[in-house]
């Protein structure tokens, strides 16, 4: 809890320049097609700029009930189930860095342009297996170390 009150308010969300060859760009991305806001006279006029997160994320209480309450969250997930690999990574990224009246969340302002890559979060630790030395267990998965009690 001490973390998240540091955070003052601020989504821990990881976030990065998805690959175009992700998305299925067939599709409408636009908040009107998307009906994303249950009030629709907020998704006139804007599209989605696909960003790719971790499945780790923090959320304020505010961020939570605002998707909870003034998202509609159907067709968005439907469209980025038609993706290719990685899709469960893309939706509170999107949502995150694409909505400015999310609280605590961000824009994609850090994504556009040149040298400009990812924005990362504090809630994860990761070793992957090119670090195998680090790896106490010595188990991995899809080349992410599992971490567990290791017996002398």
């Amino acid at each position: 809890m001490t973390i998240l009150r540091q955070l003052g308010g601020a989504n821990d969300v990881a976030t990065g320049r998805m690959r175009s060859e992700r998305i299925n760009s067939k599709l409408d991305w636009s908040l009107s097609h998307l009906a994303l806001y249950r009030n629709s006279t907020l998704n006139e006029g804007r599209t989605l700029y696909h960003t790719k997160s971790l499945n780790l994320v923090a959320l304020s209480r505010p961020a939570v009930e605002f998707i909870s309450n003034q998202l509609n969250l159907t067709v968005l997930i439907d469209q980025l189930e038609k993706g290719k690999y990685g899709m469960d990574e893309a939706f509170f990224s999107t949502l995150n860095s694409n909505l400015p009246d999310l609280p605590g969340g961000f824009t994609t302002q850090c994504l556009r342009g040149p040298g400009k890559r990812s924005a990362r979060n504090m809630g994860r630790f990761v070793i992957w297996r090119a670090e195998e030395a680090k790896c106490r267990s010595k188990r991995f998965r899809h080349t992410v170390c599992i971490f567990g009690a290791v017996s002398v």
